[in-house]
């Protein structure tokens, strides 16, 4: 079944890079003076990073693009530990899982509907060839088509382009700093991990508008609608009328499923008690 949902997720994920790359267009400003000449939108983001890159690198932007994809896999290694050490693993799981897909599902539709300049330099290097298969519709599907083959293959080696509203950088990273924010208790230490965890999200946002992958629009949004769908999801299990009246929800959340998370979680700390007693009892026996 997972199978099934990640091959067709896959696939969707394909035709919408196809439509927006395709889509992807340029553009050029006429004015004001101060704008001319320029092919991306006005973006206050942008232009602060800019101005302390200018004055460190001689560039206005962060030339590293590599970098958002970095904290990705730095945050999700994180994420992804912090998840199978947790007793609450296959909730926490399930919860994620569904979250994102329902955040990928919406970005699909967000990305295509309208399409925005792309603010990366990257992305205009594709219109700067002399015969650009842009510039021929029927050509620009096929390519776009292989090249959006690619991007799911080896997405570490490709950036996507024209897929601007919202960023799904921003939202993965956000998912991953809420399920620290809210399931990373409870233990010694736990507050310092939320802490870093909360300082390497900060960072890589400012990578993100930094390097001019996503306007800070698209990163705004990201962590509005996904600290939006969190609140509202975690507010609609707590209501035993709401999960009868949605049956992903009876699923997900149901009663056999989540006692197992709970027999789980009680023998932890039942385990991590007996060894603080046994520990305790030694230290008295020997004193």
């Amino acid at each position: 079944m997972i199978y099934i949902i990640a091959t067709l997720r896959r696939s969707f994920a394909c035709s919408r890079d196809v439509i927006a790359n395709s889509r992807h267009h340029q553009q050029q400003v006429l004015g004001p003076a101060w704008a001319a000449e320029t092919t991306t939108l006005p973006d206050f983001g942008h232009d602060l990073i800019g101005f302390f890159c200018l004055r460190v690198t001689g560039k206005s932007y962060i030339d590293w693009f590599e970098l958002p994809d970095i904290f990705v896999s730095v945050v999700g290694t994180c994420g992804a530990i912090h998840i199978v050490l947790h007793p609450k693993r296959f909730m926490i799981l399930r919860r994620l899982i569904f979250l994102f897909a329902c955040l990928l599902l919406l970005r699909s539709f967000t990305v295509i509907i309208t399409s925005l300049p792309d603010a990366s330099p990257e992305c205009e290097k594709q219109h700067d060839a002399e015969h650009s298969y842009k510039d021929h519709p029927e050509d620009a599907i096929v390519k776009s088509f292989w090249r959006a083959l690619a991007l799911l293959s080896a997405p570490q080696d490709h950036i996507t382009c024209g897929d601007m509203v919202f960023s799904g950088h921003t939202s993965f990273l956000s998912l991953c700093m809420l399920v620290f924010n809210q399931y990373c208790r409870g233990f010694k230490g736990s507050f310092i991990f939320r802490w870093i965890i909360y300082i390497i999200y900060i960072t890589a946002l400012i990578a993100i508008i930094g390097t001019k992958l996503h306007y800070t629009l698209d990163v705004a949004l990201a962590i509005l609608i996904t600290t939006g769908l969190w609140k509202v999801y975690h507010a609609a299990i707590t209501s035993e009328k709401i999960k009868q009246q949605y049956a992903i929800l009876k699923w997900l959340e149901a009663e056999v499923v989540m006692s197992i998370d709970q027999d789980a979680f009680d023998g932890f700390y039942k385990k991590k008690e007996e060894r603080y007693s046994a520990k305790k009892a030694k230290k008295k026996k020997d004193t």
